[in-house]
């Protein structure tokens, strides 16, 4: 086996810049290089050490790497700074896997590619940075470059935007991503790579990139805790049911199984706050399983099928379950409306005492849809309440009359 190396091709097989136009040594360059290639055999090794195609995008770059894929043996690229085709170490990735270039590898990345934390949920469209104002500039969210953003650059000559990326791309933000699958400015790729700043291209259009990162980012940077409990999903609405162990709550949760309902997590319910909503799941070790005393493990999903489970929900409802305790009121018409308070977020809570013979799974299914009555303004003790007050006052109203 054997080690090369080779650098400096600057091929043009995609686009017209032949180095034939330097004369000399220079004619007939193509050919020169393949018969230099033709040393190499299938056991070695070729260090690619960048510069190594004209190409402006990767797109325009085919040609080029079809004749590099067809250089023996395995191929380490290095990119170069005249490398414009290249954008991200992804982008690449990707390319040769569609084009079946499978022997290629690239080392080059920005220094804090494979460990860059974003920290802020919020993104930026850099548009008043383009025109120097820096002010406000928070660097630690990604930047995104837009069609509006591109169409102004596009105003500028070349000394202009070398001058704005250099001074853009020397802050440390974790990315920039350019939207719309546009091809990214030669003088962003050049400031890219010598600020080592990551730089990546989505085909999605801005308003879905901005959209989709702030959903997933709000997701993954969300407060969290864990609760010991049943989520379930009941009637289209999350319901968390709690209290002490032993109390019952894995056994309302079969019942409500048979019944038609979804297990979203028993035993540990993981939290999130993503806005001003809680949003519930199971970690991963325990997703649909329910432990039962006296009988087990069972995975709901084998037992009930795909249909009664659920990856996760918003919690519009807790259920409090406790032991029935003789001679504590309970509220019996339902006036009372507690809260219970978790990451800042008030829910409602329903308390329910256990005793023997009371149909928990019943009971939690009514407060659940009472529950969604009362989110669409309808609150059946009000009424009650109301109707009853008529009532009297009818009364108190009749019986004046006939004294």
């Amino acid at each position: 086996m054997s080690l090369y190396a080779i650098g400096d091709l600057h091929l043009c097989l995609g686009a017209y810049k032949p180095m034939d136009v330097f004369g000399g040594r220079w004619e007939g360059y193509m050919d020169k290089l393949r018969e230099g290639l033709s040393v190499i055999e299938p056991g070695d090794t070729t260090v690619l050490l960048g510069d190594l195609s004209w190409a402006l995008g990767i797109e325009q770059a085919e040609k080029d790497f079809a004749f590099l894929h067809e250089i023996p043996g395995r191929k380490i690229i290095l990119k170069g700074n005249h490398d414009y085709w290249w954008t991200t170490a992804a982008k690449f990735y990707k390319f040769c896997a569609e084009q079946g270039f499978s022997n290629m590898e690239i080392l080059h990345k920005g220094r804090d590619f494979d460990n860059t934390v974003v920290t802020i949920s919020d993104v930026n469209r850099p548009a008043l940075q383009l025109v120097g104002f820096y002010d406000y500039f928070d660097d630690k969210r990604l930047q995104i470059l837009g069609r509006g953003e591109m169409q102004f650059l596009e105003r500028m000559t070349e000394a202009e935007r070398t001058r704005v990326f250099n001074k853009l791309l020397s802050y440390p933000f974790p990315a920039m991503i350019v939207a719309r699958d546009m091809e990214a400015p030669s003088e962003l790729v050049q400031m890219a790579n010598k600020h080592d700043r990551t730089l990546l291209r989505s085909a999605e259009s801005t308003v879905d990139v901005t959209s989709k990162l702030i959903d997933y980012l709000n997701r993954a940077m969300a407060p969290q805790i864990a609760r010991h409990g049943v989520l379930m999903n009941i009637y289209g609405q999350g319901v968390l049911i709690l209290g002490d162990s032993g109390i019952g709550k894995s056994e309302t949760a079969i019942e409500l199984l048979k019944r038609g309902h979804r297990l979203v997590a028993d035993d540990a319910v993981e939290i999130r706050r993503i806005s001003n909503n809680l949003f519930g799941t199971a970690p991963e070790i325990i997703r649909h399983y329910i432990e039962i005393r006296g009988v087990g493990v069972i995975d709901v999903q084998q037992l009930f099928g795909m249909g009664a489970v659920q990856f996760d929900t918003e919690i519009d409802l807790v259920i409090q379950l406790e032991q029935w305790v003789d001679g504590k009121f309970y509220d019996r018409l339902g006036l009372g409306e507690e809260k219970y308070e978790m990451l800042g977020v008030e829910l409602p809570i329903v308390t329910i005492p256990v005793r023997p013979g009371r149909n928990l799974a019943g009971i939690v299914e009514i407060a659940t849809m009472k529950n969604r009555q009362m989110k669409y303004g309808y609150n059946a003790a009000r009424d009650f309440v109301t109707q009853f007050d008529s009532k009297m006052d009818a009364m108190i109203k009749e019986n004046r009359a006939k004294q």
